[in-house]
């Protein structure tokens, strides 16, 4: 099913009723509001849609792939990322720059731009993600995407950023392979040479220049680097240690996240799915620390679907900034229509924390 991020629009001025379903749900989404109803008959048509659009946003999170699964694929990812790029570099420069200082000239400039891509892309893992709903191709709402936590999980994250370090892992190796002098670095005259060369350049960086107090090399000694050769090292150097900074991130974060649905409930009720969200929004998980956004909507849906109309309004009121779509906000209303999450106003960002809103009553 192709999806996407949109505006869904909701029957204006009223509640919505189960007439709404066909209109406005996916098949799965049907499904699980049918079993729902099933489960919670006492509940309104929108405590149903939240509770069944949150069931369906949770599970979308795939936390079968643990992190140790994502730090063997990363390692593949990265290992042919390298090898592929370091062949087709060596190709290039061999046929199309048959001069050093063309090769060298045009690698450092491939790397820097290459450099401010991935700073600039990856400037990402920062940004405040908008809780919205996603829908089918036919526009019906499928389920809640949940912002950062969304993000997090996304099963590419990590191996993106092993591939990257591998496009350029393979490209140094390149650069010092391909060029005749090889970069007068008389150990680097093979492809093994370049590639310990290469390795040592990686880790000399990733262990804080450990290595260079205590003398230690991966391959031959290397001697001292003319100036042109040290500097291109330490641009390869700076951006090889932020990637790894980012790499490493991600996977703490994903370890972080995946650890909130390790007691997700097989039963997926409005009982049980509050009794999870009260259990992960507790101080040990730090749930409000890593996802405050999406922890403090989990605690808004939960006290929703338990009819806390009052408590939804309080907190709401008091988190007007969190970045929460109109059209999210409009499922929020009591049984009289009267809408308990007002529209977001201008500024982005919820500067309060959950456990400034109250005891859980």
């Amino acid at each position: 099913m192709s999806e996407q991020e949109t505006e869904a629009q909701l029957p204006a001025g009223r509640p919505l009723e189960p007439a709404d379903y066909p209109s406005s749900s996916s098949d799965e989404l049907q499904k699980t509001l049918t079993a729902t109803a099933s489960a919670d008959p006492s509940l309104s048509t929108n405590q149903q849609f939240v509770l069944a659009l949150a069931i369906r946003g949770y599970n979308q999170f795939d936390t079968t792939e643990t992190t140790r699964y994502r730090l063997v694929v990363s390692g593949v990812v990265f290992l042919l990322a390298a090898i592929a790029t370091f062949y087709f570099l060596v190709l290039l420069f061999g046929t199309l720059l048959p001069y050093d200082w063309l090769i060298v000239t045009t690698a450092i400039t491939v790397h820097l731009v290459f450099a401010a891509v991935v700073a600039k892309s990856r400037s990402s893992l920062f940004e405040e993600d908008n809780i919205s709903i996603v829908t089918d191709n036919h526009q019906h709402w499928d389920h809640f995407v949940f912002g950062s936590l969304d993000d997090v999980l996304d099963s590419n994250t990590v191996p993106v950023f092993s591939m990257f370090l591998g496009i350029l892992f393979g490209l140094q190796i390149a650069v010092l392979a391909a060029t005749t002098s090889h970069m007068d670095v008389p150990v680097a005259d093979s492809h093994v040479g370049s590639l310990l060369v290469t390795t040592n350049n990686l880790f000399r960086g990733a262990l804080l220049d450990v290595m260079e107090i205590y003398h230690l090399n991966i391959g031959p000694e290397m001697g001292v680097l003319p100036f042109w050769t040290a500097t291109m090292f330490l641009f390869f150097r700076i951006t090889f240690d932020g990637l790894l900074i980012l790499f490493a991130l991600s996977v703490w974060r994903v370890h972080k996240a995946s650890r909130l649905f390790v007691s997700f409930p097989e039963k997926r009720n409005a009982a049980k799915l509050s009794e999870w969200i009260q259990l992960v929004s507790n101080h040990e998980s730090r749930f409000d620390r890593s996802f405050s956004d999406e922890m403090i909507f989990s605690f808004i849906i939960k006290e929703y679907i338990l009819g806390r109309h009052d408590v939804v309004l309080a907190t709401c009121n008091q988190f007007q900034n969190i970045p929460v779509s109109d059209e999210v906000r409009a499922l929020f209303v009591d049984d009289s229509g009267r809408p308990l999450f007002a529209p977001r106003p201008p500024g982005t960002g919820s500067e309060l924390l959950l456990e400034d809103v109250g005891p859980d009553e």
